[in-house]
């Protein structure tokens, strides 16, 4: 008889106990981000993300967000800002993708540094405020922060 071997999932705590798989990705100078959200999707889910804002002026803010809507603002301001220069701590932030754009006018640029588990992408829940298949304890409920 067959084996069905059982795929790590969202919640499997031992991907979270492990030494990650790193990623690393930059962009290509520091005044690449615009008011344009680009969007990393990584190969696999996250355990920690560490996020540099490399432009040399302080008022080049990065906005960092889980969402295009969050980090558009639209409804709602569901993002990070980072000062040009600065860097975040280790965020132990489970995703499988991220949104980053410029704050202002001042276009800007990041290094991403993230820790990979081996949970498979589809393993991982669509991160949204928009999508209720419940009413009370829903995905609406998990992910309302993130727009």
């Amino acid at each position: 008889m067959p084996l069905k071997n059982v795929l790590p999932g969202a919640s499997s705590v031992p991907e979270y106990q492990v030494s990650s798989v790193p990623f690393l990705t930059s962009s290509l100078d520091s005044g690449e981000l615009t008011t344009t959200p680009i969007k990393i999707e990584f190969p696999r889910v996250t355990r920690y993300l560490v996020i540099t804002n490399t432009s040399e002026t302080a008022q080049a803010a990065l906005r960092i967000g889980f969402t295009e809507n969050g980090i558009n603002a639209s409804p709602t301001r569901n993002y990070l800002i980072l000062s040009g220069t600065q860097s975040t701590p280790r965020l132990e932030v489970r995703c499988k993708s991220l949104y980053l754009r410029a704050d202002g006018a001042t276009n800007t640029g990041f290094s991403l540094l993230a820790g990979l588990t081996t949970v498979e992408r589809r393993q991982y829940p669509l991160m949204t405020a928009s999508f209720a298949p419940f009413t009370t304890g829903s995905l609406i409920d998990i992910f309302s922060g993130v727009g």
